[in-house]
């Protein structure tokens, strides 16, 4: 089967001082559909600029990444947002809500951002919150939500778009252990019955383990 997604010789510098500061080198990767991954390594060894990469969220100093065999950092600026919109789902160790919004106009936004009709997104964004399990929350802001109930309404909001990838930097570093591992098992049932392709980065190895292949990144380059 062809790779979903493929990281080829990526490299990252930033200036800093005057100097070039090498964050990754020479990375190569490549992600099957319904595939999970996880990517681990100490702190600064460039895991969250690696699968900010991915995501498009930045750009790489050299090298390519590959969506169905097409460099996404080729496309043209509506071509990559239209990919980030419809492709990927992205959850982040801040939750990022909109804090005068409700859930279900927090899960709805990138609905609004496609243009979808009003009454389809808000039945999308019902269906994903139901799938995180929190349909009875969708009139609660987000400072009347727990943090676990928080991060999983951020799933929601991940999922509307119906990706095809969901990218997580440390979806769980902000939760306590037992809510950590009550939402990996959200991403993990997403993966499962949704064939979403799940890449997430962690520091936590037993977290890791659970995904079907780990990549560990040292001094930037993977080991």
């Amino acid at each position: 089967m062809a790779p979903l997604l493929e990281a080829k010789g990526i490299g990252k510098s930033f200036a800093e001082g005057g100097m070039e500061v090498p964050v990754l080198s020479d990375v190569d990767l490549s992600i099957g559909a319904g595939e999970s991954l996880s990517i681990t390594g100490a702190s600064g060894a460039g895991k969250s600029t690696l699968l900010h990469i991915l995501g498009t969220i930045e750009n790489p100093s050299q090298g390519q990444v590959l969506y169905r065999k097409e460099n996404v950092f080729d496309y043209s600026e509506e071509k990559l947002a239209e990919f980030r919109n419809q492709s990927l789902g992205f959850v982040f160790q801040f939750h990022h809500l909109l804090t005068e919004f409700n859930a279900l106009e927090n899960v709805m936004m990138p609905l609004m951002i496609r243009g979808e009709p009003a009454i389809q997104r808000q039945e999308k964004a019902l269906r994903a919150l139901e799938d995180v399990g929190l349909a009875d929350k969708s009139s609660s802001l987000p400072g009347e939500l727990s943090g676990g109930e928080q991060q999983r309404v951020a799933v929601a909001r991940a999922i509307v778009t119906a990706p095809e990838i969901l990218l997580a930097d440390e979806p769980t570093g902000n939760l306590d252990r037992q809510t950590g591992e009550m939402l990996m098992d959200l991403l993990f049932r997403l993966n499962q019955d949704k064939q979403i392709t799940i890449v997430y980065v962690t520091h936590n190895d037993s977290l890791a383990k659970r995904a079907q292949r780990t990549l560990h990144l040292q001094d930037g380059m993977i080991q």
